[in-house]
């Protein structure tokens, strides 16, 4: 009975019936289909995330314009009218200040749960500043979707009691970080050596996530840095002179990947540019926190800012391939006047010195990242002998063999001819003890930006697809055989050119043969006739 069919029949639509009543209870737990719900599930979140930017665009440009309807907003700064609009926020009485900023002013609510980024000094509302603050807010909003940047609550401007001209402060409500900057919370008790791991695994996850979503930046640093009271890290500060995203106008997602594919064939005829880009910026940027973290006088705890510095810069592999990707990306323009290059260069050697603790060093590209790299992971002393063993000679520190480099200049020939007053972090002697601290103190208050030069980088023909470039005699071997294969190829697929195409000899006439005469045909005997067979 067990093997009848009829009963075997049976039990399949009993299991099948099973499959079915199982699945429907689970998409009814689900709430919906379960087949391809990871697909369906980041569509809706992009769709989500497209329409919030969208929203906070409308919003951002109504309330620019907007001059008319509005209503009091009294508060820092001399804002007095915000745009009468039923979803805007209106600040408590009593906003407390935090910190002050090159371009923002920072408060925070008493209850230390919103912060207010209002922009210090007032704009026109028709200049090219309030689109570029506009393309700013809209891209942190965006990398606040994806958790790279504070949640953000609204963003908005808001008028001061002119009717017309510069009247107009743009203002960012969003998440306080309890801790403040990284820089801030090198001090704080709260940090001590068991948390530093953390925060370079932080700060690792935040940088390479930054850089799978195409936005390059090189104002990376510790104070651009905002720390959480679950010591979560964000990032923040996306101004256009910095940062290149696809919000950007020229120096966009397309414009970087093009500069980069160019420059990685004067560097290598055969390599993957988009990897190249990837790794470089993320040394890159790497490589700026770690050393501003050394390098930034207004952190007294250096011990606990100096062993997150090594931790990070450890994570990048010493070698000529992984420098080498740092050192092209370096050479990108991100902007009119600035490359990742110039900023490295500022924090090594601010105020364009000339001296590494005494020592006269070079600024060329591949001397300033080896350094960059040396005194982050080892100090200052094994910086300064290493390089010595690199250079030439002892009248400058200059990395000599950079043959397997992309190099461009410049490269300073010679030493300066004075030399300078110590470094304040150099200085060991109590002769120096009073200009020390009196040097330490001026610079924590007046710390000057990098001054505006323009970046050296290689010429605008680098975006040009015939470039010629000098090549060392292995690889122009190799692109000379790389030539001559696609000529090949070429020749193969058009065919040969009509200019030098050989004609054939003639073909010799051909023999005129005459048939031979037929002979007489034979006629063959008739069949004789055919028996009829009787049964």
């Amino acid at each position: 009975m067990a093997n009848d069919p009829i009963s075997r029949k049976k039990k399949r639509i009993f299991k099948k019936k099973k499959k079915q009543t199982l699945k429907r209870y689970q998409n009814k737990k689900m709430g919906g289909q379960i087949i391809n719900w990871h697909n369906s599930l980041f569509k809706n979140i992009s769709s989500r995330i497209k329409n919030s930017l969208l929203n906070h665009q409308k919003r951002l440009y109504y309330s620019l314009k907007n001059n008319q309807i509005t209503k009091p907003f009294e508060t820092v700064l001399g804002i007095s009218f915000v745009n009468k609009m039923s979803f805007t926020p209106i600040p408590p009485p009593e906003l407390e200040f935090i910190a002050m900023g090159s371009y923002n002013s920072v408060y925070k609510t008493p209850d230390s749960k919103y912060a207010y980024r209002i922009s210090r000094e007032p704009i026109t509302a028709d200049s090219e500043e309030a689109h570029e603050l506009i393309l700013e807010m809209l891209l942190t909003i965006r990398l606040s979707k994806l958790g790279i940047s504070p949640k953000v609550i609204d963003a908005f401007f808001v008028k001061n009691e002119l009717i017309s001209g510069e009247n107009t402060h743009a203002i960012m409500i969003t998440h306080f970080s309890e801790y403040g900057s990284l820089s801030d919370f090198f001090d704080s008790p709260e940090c001590t050596f068991k948390i530093i791991p953390h925060l370079v695994s932080q700060s690792l996850k935040l940088y390479r996530k930054i850089i799978k979503n195409d936005v390059y930046c090189i104002d990376v640093k510790p104070p651009n840095m905002l720390v959480t009271e679950s010591y979560k890290i964000y990032l923040i500060d996306f101004g256009e002179d910095f940062c290149s995203s696809k919000e950007s106008g020229i120096y966009n997602k397309d414009y970087i990947y093009k500069y980069a594919k160019n420059l990685c064939k004067l560097w290598k005829p055969v390599c993957n540019s988009e990897q190249i880009l990837k790794k470089g910026f993320f040394g890159l940027n790497i490589l700026q926190v770690g050393l501003y973290s050394i390098r930034d006088f207004t952190i007294n705890n250096t011990e606990k800012s100096s062993e997150y510095a090594r931790q990070l810069v450890s994570n990048i592999s010493f070698t000529k391939e992984d420098i080498g990707n740092i050192i092209l990306c370096s050479y990108i323009p991100i902007s009119n006047e600035w490359n990742g290059y110039l900023l490295l260069k500022h924090y090594l050697l601010p105020n364009e010195e000339k001296y590494l603790h005494g020592n006269p060093i070079s600024d060329d590209p591949v001397t300033v990242v080896i350094a960059s790299y040396l005194l982050c992971t080892l100090g200052i002393k094994d910086c300064i002998q290493i390089l010595r063993t690199m250079s030439d000679g002892d009248d400058i520190l200059r990395v000599a063999d950079n043959k397997d480099y992309l190099v461009w200049p410049p490269q300073q020939k010679a030493a300066p001819s004075a030399l300078p007053a110590p470094h304040v972090d150099e200085l060991e002697s109590d002769t120096y003890a009073s200009h020390a601290v009196k040097a330490k103190r001026s610079n924590a208050i007046r710390r000057l930006p990098a001054p505006h030069t323009t970046p050296p980088h290689p010429p605008a023909s680098i975006l040009e697809e015939k470039q010629e470039a000098e090549l060392p005699p292995k690889l122009a071997k190799l692109a000379e055989k790389l030539d001559r294969n696609e000529k090949r190829r070429e020749n193969n697929r058009s065919g040969p050119k009509l200019g030098n195409v050989m004609t054939p000899p003639p073909l010799p006439p051909r023999p005129v043969v005459t048939p031979p005469a037929r002979r007489a045909q034979m006629v063959p005997p008739p069949l004789p006739p055919r028996k009829r067979i009787n049964n």
